[in-house]
């Protein structure tokens, strides 16, 4: 089947899902797309399912602003042959944080290089929401119990701290860091200890902040044990 073919069939099958209250509700909350079919998860993992993977079917969704196309081809790209400088193209183009998390979750956590990804993505200074993708990637890897190699755990604990420390980093990148020490402080007592040593330097110097970060590990954390 020709690929503009295969993709005016996924069309009109978004086209008889569609859920316009809910593209509205996503409208109202600042979430603009060319084209907003309001599919949920599960029908477009559904609709994926149907479909082989296949690098160029999926960039060709991926170009579309349509909110299902791009999470589409989040699903439908493999993994195994994507490179790094294909995800910082992506990425360079994410337009909101939903598209991010299937990005990390159904792709860029099961790429060969996933461990350099997060590495790199630490340089990228001038790539919005990278730092953000860092640790999603690294939390997704930790979920789905996937390698993370020493240097790059070292790096993540380090970014992470200095996130939650800095005065400029945005609420999400902060709320990812925590996310990325959680399932990190999970794994052992030890690695708790780790997840929770920079911080704990700050509590209780009347910094609120840091402090709630601090008490939500600690809870976290505490319950797992």
């Amino acid at each position: 089947m020709e690929l503009h073919e295969e993709i005016k069939m996924i069309r009109v099958e978004l086209r008889s899902i569609m859920n316009g209250v809910t593209a509205a509700s996503m409208r109202e909350k600042g979430v603009h797309y060319k084209i907003n079919f309001g599919a949920s998860v599960p029908d477009i993992q559904r609709i994926a399912s149907q479909h082989q993977l296949n690098a160029k079917l999926a960039q060709m969704l991926w170009n579309e602003d349509i909110r299902e196309f791009k999470i589409l081809a989040t699903m439908l790209q493999p993994a195994e042959e994507f490179t790094i400088e294909q995800a910082i193209n992506w990425i360079n183009v994410i337009p909101y944080l939903e598209i991010a998390e299937h990005c990390c979750r159904n792709l860029f956590s099961k790429m060969t290089q996933a461990n350099e990804l997060i590495s790199e993505l630490f340089k990228k200074t001038e790539v919005h929401h990278a730092r953000t993708i860092a640790f999603l990637v690294g939390v997704n890897l930790l979920a789905q119990k996937k390698n993370m190699d020493s240097p790059t755990v070292s790096i993540l604990l380090l970014e992470a701290n200095r996130s939650l420390l800095s005065d400029t980093a945005s609420p999400i990148e902060k709320q990812s860091a925590v996310k990325w020490l959680k399932f990190y402080g999970r794994q052992s007592s030890e690695q708790a200890e780790l997840a929770t040593a920079r911080l704990k330097e700050y509590i209780h110097r009347g910094n609120s902040e840091l402090d709630e970060y601090y008490n939500e590990l600690k809870f976290e954390f505490d319950y797992y044990k």
